[in-house]
């Protein structure tokens, strides 16, 4: 049997996305209900402990699967997680 969509956790979804999109900061449980947890540049520099121009190159070569929304990129938590032995000294 599928799963039965909620209407209004949809909306809510749809509101959090246009906040972020108008560069609001957003408390995401709805994001993270829907995507898993995610991951922004800022994370990713303080967990790997390393700086927004290694962040921009591994994006840039595919290493970092990152997806854009309103001008910022974010990241699945999970997918990072399997690359922190790489990173993180």
């Amino acid at each position: 049997m599928d799963k039965q969509v909620n209407i209004q956790e949809i909306k809510q979804l749809i509101d959090q996305l246009q906040q972020v999109v108008d560069g609001h900061p957003v408390d995401t449980p709805a994001l993270t209900g829907v995507f898993g947890e995610l991951w922004d540049d800022n994370d990713l520099m303080k967990y790997l402990r390393i700086s927004l121009r290694t962040v921009k190159r591994r994006r840039k070569d595919n290493t970092f699967k990152g997806f854009p929304i309103g001008g910022r990129f974010y990241y699945y938590k999970q997918d990072i997680l399997k690359l922190r032995d790489r990173y993180l000294k």
